[in-house]
């Protein structure tokens, strides 16, 4: 029989790639979805997924693992007062709802791999950062510690991961996509001081490292999902320009950048020199450690 596999945020740039790798796999899939219910195909289906109600919480029972992509995004636009709360609320909320099915279940799952972020560590300039460095105290930073506080709470009943999630490059939507437009107009280049580190990963290895998230009993905690081949935000806009054959050239002035998204451009000023120590000590294999390969890759 096919282990059930439970993904919130499951219709997002990450999750839907995760189903349908999934489902190839021969996992049934089952997507906790806010709108229809009704494009269910063979092994993924989807249910209706509303946190105030709890009809979705039957489906924990029983599952091999849930897996956690839900949250508004973080780059939608200014990180008013107001537009704070939703990013917290999506967040936190979520997931605590999640944990208490997890909790409640009388089956719980053997994992619970929960999304976090990179941004946990905040802007730490030329500093290596681990899994085992420790938290800023910014905005992001904070939201990072209380959504994986939230996560924890499932370590109870089962086994909890919280992938760090770098700049996930992908041809269809995301970081990149918004990029695209301006380099092909040849408008592209740094942004700011182009110094700040750029931690990415390509989304064949988000998928490819999330199955083996779910696949490896031994793997707990907090892992940095990031290729290992970091590099500077000005080199990335170099390799972006190369493989588009266009130039790189025109930087977007910091102080711009602010006008334009206030507290929310330290998500592109700032940046972290995050290394994937976890999964190079456990020989994890990258499709994509290399950024001209991954970006020549996404779009051929």
């Amino acid at each position: 029989m096919s282990k059930k596999i439970i993904i919130s945020g499951g219709t997002g740039m990450i999750g839907s790639h995760l189903a349908s790798t999934l489902a190839g796999l021969d996992y049934e899939v089952i997507i906790l979805s806010r709108s229809s219910a009704g494009r269910s195909n063979k092994n993924i289906s989807y249910v209706k997924w509303n946190i105030e109600d709890s009809g979705w919480k039957e489906h924990i029972d029983n599952s091999f693992a849930v897996i956690n992509f839900s949250g508004a995004s973080i780059g939608a636009g200014r990180w008013t007062e107001a537009y704070k709360k939703v990013l917290i609320g999506s967040r936190l909320e979520t997931t605590g709802r999640l944990v208490e099915a997890i909790n409640e279940a009388a089956s719980p799952p053997e994992a619970f791999i929960s999304a976090s972020a990179v941004g946990y560590y905040g802007n730490m300039g030329d500093k290596e950062l681990d899994e085992d460095s420790p938290p800023a105290d910014d905005f992001l930073a904070r939201l990072c510690v209380g959504w994986e506080s939230e996560a924890r709470r499932a370590e109870a009943v089962c086994r909890v991961v919280m992938p760090r999630l770098g700049v996930v490059l992908s041809s269809k939507g995301g970081a990149l996509d918004r990029m695209l437009l301006p380099f092909r107009l040849g408008l592209g280049g740094p942004i700011g001081s182009g110094k700040q580190w750029l931690p990415w990963i390509h989304i064949g290895d988000v998928v490819k490292l999330h199955v083996w998230l779910l696949e490896n009993a031994a793997a707990t905690g907090a892992v940095n999902a990031v290729s290992p081949g970091i590099i500077r935000q000005r080199e990335f806009a170099k390799i972006l320009g190369k493989v588009l054959r266009r130039p790189a050239l025109l930087p977007l002035p910091e102080i711009a950048l602010k006008a334009i998204m206030g507290e929310a451009a330290i998500l592109a000023t700032g940046g972290q020199k995050a290394v994937p120590k976890k999964l190079i000590d456990s020989r994890f294999n990258f499709a994509f450690p290399d950024l001209l390969d991954a970006l020549r890759d996404l779009l051929k």
